[in-house]
């Protein structure tokens, strides 16, 4: 009885092969095959482990939060955690209020070390970040997200169990959809019709990776350093591991300024890595668009074949979003696929530094 207790409590250590993507994300569906249960509580009890979890910060107010959901995370009863938040480019007045975050939560089992790093770019924080570490399997976690209890030893354990995988992800949520300014109805559409297919990828705000399949770390020329870390871990290992049954919340950008410099970011980041490592580009990404790159395929929700009126037609007359903020998914369409695709051509970052909005992607 005993043990099935154990088994439901920790039930997050189900995991997935992140190449056959996870469970069903609404109304589409994508397969899913466990790879492998983890050991029971109590034999990870017996193990001593120390789990280093990174943290690229850039101004954020949500530091604390971020920081006390960490330290109050389901671990074995040996663990210990060394936190390393690494300082972007941040105000003076920032790194204060990191120094205070880190006297506040640092305890016997849990050292937090503040790293200074003058120099811009979240790939460089993460590979001065990654000098400081001392597990081989480091723990990424962004500055504003909230962490469900049991996020770290899910990322943690299912590399340690995993050998053959360079890294593993979780699935975020976002936390303020449900406002119904204009907006966040505008986001709702978008995240339905776009974002919400794209959950089973690496995603930047969560996940955790082996230090010693990266050598080199991360290239600090590439803003999609998340994505190529998908890519990279399918060139030197097995891929990556989607963790179920664990999840993280976010906030989606709050003003239109930060909305479209969001778009702007993730245009120009794939546009980059594309340009930058052509090779593992053309290896390792699908015949069919990584990225929605045509108008039609940005108003399909589900994984069906339909005619381009029909897609058009059920998109119009979905009712689950008003008619305003359906025709102006229509125009963030054409803006990214038409003015961004024309500026990120020409005008493409040279480097991982971009004038960053509130929100972390």
């Amino acid at each position: 009885m005993e043990a099935t207790k154990e088994k439901e409590q920790y039930n997050y250590y189900s995991i997935y092969n992140g190449t056959l993507n996870h469970k069903s994300t609404g109304s589409f569906t994508i397969p899913a095959t466990p790879i492998r249960d983890l050991p029971s509580l109590q034999k990870l009890n017996d193990q001593q482990e120390l789990i280093s979890v990174l943290i690229p910060f850039h101004n954020s107010s949500t530091l604390e939060l971020t920081v006390s959901d960490i330290s109050n995370q389901e671990l074995p009863t040996n663990t210990n955690l060394q936190v390393v938040i690494v300082c972007s480019a941040c105000h003076s007045s920032s790194i204060k209020y990191a120094q205070e975050v880190k006297e506040k939560f640092q305890a016997p089992n849990r050292q937090i070390d503040v790293i200074k790093e003058s120099k811009p770019g979240k790939p460089r924080a993460l590979n001065i970040g990654l000098q400081h570490c001392k597990s081989d399997i480091i723990v990424q976690i962004v500055d504003d997200i909230r962490l469900k209890p049991n996020l770290i030893a899910s990322l943690y354990y299912a590399l340690q169990h995993n050998p053959d995988y360079l890294a593993a992800v979780a699935v975020g949520f976002p936390a303020n959809l449900s406002n119904n300014s204009l907006l966040m109805q505008v986001q709702r559409v978008h995240h339905d019709y776009f974002y919400k297919n794209d959950e089973h990828s690496l995603i930047g705000r969560a996940f955790s990776f082996r230090k010693k399949l990266l050598p080199e770390g991360f290239p600090e020329e590439t803003m999609a350093e998340d994505f190529w870390l998908e890519l990279y871990s399918k060139d030197k290992s097995k891929g990556f591991i989607i963790v179920e049954d664990t999840s993280y919340s976010y906030k989606k950008p709050e003003t239109w300024h930060d909305y479209l410099k969001q778009i702007d970011r993730f245009d120009a980041a794939y546009k980059q890595l594309k340009r930058k490592h052509p090779k593992l580009c053309k290896r390792y990404l699908n015949k069919k668009p990584r990225v929605k790159s045509r108008f039609i395929n940005m108003l399909i929700n589900d994984n069906s074949s339909k005619s381009y009126p029909k897609i058009f037609i059920d998109f119009l007359s979905n009712k689950e979003y008003s008619t305003i903020a359906k025709l102006l998914y229509l125009l963030i369409i054409m803006y990214r696929l038409y003015w961004l695709g024309i500026k990120n051509r020409f005008f493409l970052p040279k480097d991982a530094v971009f004038t960053r909005e509130s929100s972390t992607l």
